[in-house]
Parts: structure tokens; sequence; C-alpha cells
């Protein structure tokens, strides 16, 4: 009975990872724990809640760690298991190597101009550098989530937070008051400019013998010198520059030590 029982118990755990591995569409694993940095129950409703929001996107939002890759760097690591892993051409990646302690985020498609690497590393560096890896990829997820949709920690070239608020209505009707009460003072005093009669030589504005010109030079103060910097790489909209995997697909991100 009991070999039975574990026997029914593994073949129902064999099923639940390879859903999880695969959804509805034949999609590769959202979550790839090659560091073993989860328990196999977190795996699993990580890679159930990177699937909820992946589908919610439509773009691939992608958990990946592993002990040590090689010699690659870590941009050139994330970016290539995106591209040779069946991820398509929408969504975001986020690498952890245990080796060097690095993390790196990889955006594609919709998501370079997106998903900015600067607020996902401030969602996420607290727990990581405390070894609460769960909790950073959920905030990771949520990040994405969020800058996707156009909440919160949207991003702009320079990798500042584009951030985004709601007026209260009361100040958009203070507002219309102001614009209204201030365009009333306006034609209140064009009328009474009305009576006022245009000159036809600038000298008949000046009161006779009021002014007195008794010399006049011109004297050089100083000068202003304005220098622009030749941008000499394109930007992306998530903060890291733009550039070109091996794959030849174009890819945003960036990242660093945790």
């Amino acid at each position: 009975m009991k070999k039975y029982l574990s026997f029914v118990f593994a073949v129902i755990l064999l099923a639940l990872t390879a859903f999880s591995c695969f959804a509805a569409d034949g999609r590769p694993p959202l979550v790839v724990d090659n560091a073993n940095l989860l328990t196999a129950s977190e795996e699993y409703s990580l890679e159930s809640y990177l699937s909820d929001i992946s589908d919610r996107l439509g773009v691939n939002i992608v958990v990946v760690t592993e002990n040590s890759i090689g010699s690659k760097t870590p941009t050139e690591y994330a970016d290539d298991y995106f591209d040779y892993n069946g991820y398509g051409e929408n969504g975001a990646l986020l690498l952890i190597s245990m080796a060097d302690r690095d993390w790196y985020v990889s955006t594609k498609g919709t998501c370079i101009e997106k998903v900015n690497y600067r607020t996902v590393e401030r969602r996420i560096l607290s727990d990581l550098s405390d070894g609460d890896y769960y909790s950073a990829f959920i905030s990771y997820a949520d990040a994405c989530e969020s800058m996707m949709t156009g909440g919160s920690g949207g991003s702009s070239p320079d990798g500042s937070d584009g951030i985004v608020s709601d007026l209260p209505t009361f100040l958009v009707f203070a507002v219309i008051a102001g614009v209204i009460i201030s365009f009333l003072i306006m034609i209140k005093y064009t009328k009474q400019l009305k009576s006022v009669k245009a000159k036809a030589k600038a000298d008949d504005y000046v009161v006779k013998d009021s002014l007195e010109l008794k010399s006049a030079k011109d004297i050089f103060l100083y000068r202003t010198v304005s220098r622009v910097r030749r941008q000499t790489e394109s930007s992306g909209g998530g903060g890291g520059g733009i550039h070109t995997s091996s794959s030849g697909s174009s890819h945003g991100g960036g990242g660093g030590k945790f």
C-alpha cells in the first residue's frame, strides 16, 4: 500500500512539474532555478505567478538563476538565454549568477522602452542581499507589470522613474475656475484699453522735455559658452543602452551586484 501511495504521489508531482514548465501554449518555463535558490513550492508558485502576469501583458517575464555563467558577461548570458530558448520577441529576463553575485535584467521588444532596470533594482536589491530570493522575484514581476501597464515606476531615457499621479478632482476644478477668472479679468482690462489710441511715432509716447540723453556707449560685460555632449550610442527607455545580442536581436536592460 505504501509503495502504491508513493507511486501515485510521484506521478502527481511529475504532472505538477510538467504543468509548471509548459504553459497551455507550449511556452518554455518562466522559472529556471539552476542555482536551487527556491524550494519546490516556491518555484511552482512563482511559475504560476509569472505565467499569469505574462498572459495579461502579452509578453514573457522570466527568472533564471545559475551557479555560474562561465566566460560570458551577464548581458551576453541573459540576452542569449532569452533569444535561444523560445521566449519570443517581447519580454524581460532577470538573471541571477551566484558565482559573482551578479543580477541582470535583459529586455526585448516592447519591454525595452517600458521596463526600467533601475526601478527593478530598487525593488529587488534589498531582498537579494538578504537572501530572500522568492520575495525579490515576486517584486521583479510586480515591477514589470506596473511599468508595462503605465503605473508607478515607468521609465525614461536617463534611467529615472516616470511616476504618474492622478490629480484630485477638486484640484482640476480649481484650475478650471482659475482659467475662467483670469479670462474675465483680461476681458475687463482689454475694454479699458479701448480709450487708448496708438501713436504714429515712438517719440509721441515720450513726454516733452522729460528725457535728456547726454551720452551713450556699449559695454561688453560677459559671454556664455554652452557645450552639448555628443551622443555616441542610442539609449533605451529602460535606462540602459540598446545593444544587439549574438542572435542579431535588439535588447535593453542593465544590472549590478547584490
